[in-house]
């Protein structure tokens, strides 16, 4: 990006650069900084959805930066999503939005694991437990669209565990540098190590639901 025939290098001044990927918070602000010198806009556009979600244009786009860039880049957004959110003017604010955003997620993602657990050891039907709790209070995306498979056993390569421990990772690190507790994204952390450790890196964040049961006795 920055170096010898890096993006900076090339593009002229007026140009936007539109930065999907997760990345802390600070790092969006420090290359804001940057193209700004060269008049060129910077806008940090993470997205909340996987491939399968961005091939059928079902992803949220979340954007970050001068509102004139934002507004000349949305169609582009538009294109590959199914709502496109404005976060502020200020870089990093949206960088830091995926961030909760896959807080949350992770943290729902782990419940779910634990309640399904608790509700297997007991001998509830497993069709009647997910049929259950997609309908009630406990519903969440999380079971309606993972729910099936993982009770199957199945953890398809979709986000899987490493980027989850990078995302989970960047998410602690910018609540340490804003003096938030976030105990329970630490717990997470150290679950999602545990099927790293197990050479499971590569699966399916709903794969936890394997630790879980593991703790268990009863996979």
């Amino acid at each position: 990006m920055t170096g010898e025939g890096g993006v900076l290098e090339g593009i002229s001044s007026g140009g936007i650069i539109a930065d999907m990927s997760t990345v802390p918070p600070k790092f969006s602000k420090e290359m804001a900084g940057k193209a700004g010198e060269k008049g060129v806009n910077w806008l940090d556009c993470p997205v909340s959805g996987v491939g399968k979600q961005a091939a059928v244009k079902d992803l949220v786009v979340m954007v970050a930066g001068p509102r004139p860039a934002y507004e000349k880049a949305k169609p582009a957004f538009d294109a590959i999503g199914k709502k496109t959110i404005f976060v502020s003017e200020q870089n990093g604010l949206a960088a830091q939005l995926k961030l909760v955003v896959n807080l949350v997620l992770f943290i729902n993602m782990a419940g779910a694991c634990e309640g399904l657990t608790l509700g297997l050891k007991a001998g509830i039907p497993e069709d009647v437990m997910l049929e259950t709790l997609c309908s009630g209070a406990a519903g969440s995306n999380v079971l309606e669209v993972r729910g099936k498979d993982m009770l199957a056993g199945n953890f398809p390569e979709s986000g899987p565990i490493w980027i989850v421990l990078k995302d989970l990772e960047c998410a602690i690190d910018s609540a340490k540098d804003l003096d938030v507790p976030v105990p329970l994204g630490g717990l997470l952390e150290h679950l999602y190590m545990a099927q790293r450790s197990k050479g499971r890196q590569h699966e399916d964040g709903s794969s936890i639901f394997r630790i879980y049961q593991e703790l268990a006795n009863i996979a």
